[in-house]
């Protein structure tokens, strides 16, 4: 059997498997859920077993900590997949809900309710946990699910047994170029925390140093630090100190570089999605400039103000086009468990169908119900 036959051959039964899953009932589904979730913790060691051969792997290739941070599934990790599953099961079944409806003037009943979009394919890459993820959510949305995962992950993957990509840019970015079938992209997470003139120092430190050092390999880490000139000369050195503690390299743009001791940034940095303990920095003069600097150089993932202005923080949250705007708080909160939508799949940073954390109601589509009584159309 050639590839295309078999890929192929999958494609047909998981079309044939839709038709199934999107008339099952929320107890079959939650009961399949909670089944499921018991089966990951009675199969703990065997997945650690099989993520050891995975993290061996991807040393023996050379791959960054972050990278091996984002393939491991730590016993914690495991629980967490588990207990996912159980929130999962536990949100309200959106298959069927009415999401608004009309009486025409001549008696007809028209509904707009969600049913599930069929197949769902899903390509991502390192972490494990999705494939938990995705198919407790397609699962609860009644679709069938397709998951390709990728190679670094491929032990632990096989035994925890639109397109949704979530992975490195270059991956996205092919299937964006050759897919044929609807995309929703998953891209990358270029961050921005913005320093305003009024912030209040020590807060604006505790959510950089969370927002970069808490988990530098995820996609809504902190990649680059906009800082008000006004205030640089206060809050750059003591930031710099904490961060460079932290084992954060620094890369700064010629203003930072008279403030502090740090590399020097190129244009390349201010789009760079490090994924790792690396943080460009750069002095703006203006909120107008910072705003400017995330909607040019940003991914339009997570971005976030530290003032106490309160215009200021109107301006950022209608300005700065991102699928998460943030006054006063770290871009890790980007998450579909954290906005409270159970598990996602990934961060769309889309327009159409959907932007944001991609979870239950994002699994589904819009259609149109009519109940008439013989009506014709004069």
């Amino acid at each position: 059997m050639t590839l295309r036959e078999d890929i192929t051959g999958i494609c047909t039964r998981a079309r044939d498997a839709a038709q199934i899953l999107r008339s099952l009932s929320p107890a079959v589904k939650n009961a399949a859920l909670f089944n499921a979730a018991q089966g990951l913790r009675a199969a703990g060691p065997e997945l650690k077993a099989a993520n050891e051969r995975d993290l061996e792997a991807g040393r023996a290739k050379g791959l960054s900590s972050a990278m091996l941070d984002r393939l491991e599934l730590t016993g914690t990790r495991i629980e967490a997949m588990a207990t996912g599953l159980e929130t999962v099961a536990a949100l309200p079944d959106p298959v069927g809900d009415i999401v608004r409806q009309t009486v025409h003037p001549n008696g007809m009943r028209i509904a707009q309710i969600r049913q599930p979009l069929g197949v769902v394919a899903i390509i991502y890459e390192s972490r494990p946990n999705v494939t938990a993820d995705a198919a407790a959510l397609c699962l609860k949305s009644g679709n069938a699910a397709i998951l390709r995962g990728g190679k670094e992950a491929i032990h632990a993957n096989r035994a925890i047994a639109a397109v949704v990509p979530r992975g490195g840019k270059g991956l996205i970015s092919r299937i964006l170029e050759e897919s044929r079938i609807p995309v929703v992209a998953h891209l990358d997470g270029v961050c921005h925390v913005y320093v305003d003139a009024d912030a209040d120092p020590v807060m604006a430190k505790s959510i950089v140093l969370n927002a970069k050092l808490q988990r530098p390999g995820v996609c809504n880490a902190l990649e680059t630090l906009l800082v008000h000139e006004d205030i640089a000369g206060e809050f750059l050195p003591d930031a710099a100190q904490a961060l460079e503690m932290g084992g954060c390299e620094l890369r700064g743009c010629p203003k930072t570089r008279r403030i502090i001791s740090c590399k020097e940034a190129t244009d390349e940095d201010w789009t760079t999605e490090y994924l790792d303990r690396i943080l460009s920095i750069k002095v703006v003069e203006s909120l107008d400039a910072a705003i400017d600097h995330i909607n040019r150089y940003g991914s339009h993932h997570s971005d976030s103000i530290v003032t106490e202005r309160y215009d200021a923080a109107e301006r950022f949250l209608d300005e700065v086009d991102s699928a998460a705007v943030y006054v006063n708080a770290s871009t890790r909160f980007t998450d579909g468990f954290e906005f409270g939508l159970g598990a996602e799949i990934g961060i769309s940073t889309n327009k159409l169908h959907c932007r944001g954390p991609m979870a239950l109601q994002e699994l589904t589509c819009l259609k149109y119900i009519i109940r008439g009584s013989g009506q014709i159309r004069e």
